[in-house]
């Protein structure tokens, strides 16, 4: 029979609950939590006298890797009197103190199984509105919807605006390529080279092939050192 207490005076409710952890998942005693005012935490645990022995040992061990033990005691052949003190199914509080009983791994299960069967309950008695809403909400949407026709006239101007737009871009990108072929065929000495950047620079050393560097030393090249190079091989 479950006829034992054993209590343990946790310091400080992180231990505590530490502690209450490791016993549900590795004993199977009844458990109890009372917080006094000084921050203390009781331990209250029920059942026989070796699972008592083995879960003080067990709460012990666990308690001092956060806090410590302040005391524990084992009560054999517990009174009756004191069993409805410190274990009733309701929850009490007073005046700072609260005692919680909390139930062991199998009616942790049970209880929760029940209040998934409540929850679904729950879920089917309650109409799903969002679902109606998005429903009225679209069919009004498409009742307010407009719908004009497309004339022949309209896809065809169309197409000749994307056509003009499509010949203009082409246009300026090969009056830009004609461009660029222009100025650094233009380039006959030093003083052309006067106010282009590093970039057309680059550019430009590129288009000869008499140039000293080629490649990636072109690209890490900076103005000064380009220059340097195009005097190599341009008049001044």
């Amino acid at each position: 029979m479950n006829n034992s207490l054993g209590l343990v005076e946790v310091k400080g409710f992180c231990a505590s609950i530490f502690t209450v952890d490791a016993l549900l998942k590795n004993s199977s005693v009844a458990i109890g939590l009372e917080e006094i005012r000084n921050g203390n935490v009781i331990l209250k645990l029920k059942g026989t006298l070796p699972q008592i022995n083995y879960a003080i040992n067990l709460a012990i061990e666990n308690a001092n890797k956060i806090s410590s033990v302040i005391g524990h005691t084992v009560l054999e052949k517990l009174n009756p009197e004191i069993e409805k003190a410190f274990f009733r199914k309701e929850k009490k509080s007073s005046r700072g103190n609260e005692q919680i009983e909390i139930l062991n791994g199998e009616s942790l299960a049970k209880a929760e199984k029940v209040e998934k069967k409540k929850r679904r309950i729950v879920s089917k008695t309650i109409p799903d509105k969002t679902k109606h809403k998005s429903v009225d909400a679209e069919s009004s949407d498409s009742k307010n919807e407009i719908k004009y026709p497309i004339t022949a006239e309209a896809k065809s101007s169309t197409l000749e605006r994307l056509r003009l737009e499509a010949l203009g871009k082409k246009a300026l990108q090969d009056a830009g390529k004609i461009s660029e072929k222009i100025k650094t065929n233009d380039i006959k000495k030093l003083s052309d080279l006067d106010g282009l950047n590093v970039h057309k620079l680059r550019r430009a050393a590129r288009d000869f092939d008499n140039f000293p560097i080629k490649g990636r030393q072109i690209s890490r090249a900076n103005r000064d050192e380009l220059m340097v190079y195009f005097k190599q091989i341009l008049p001044e």
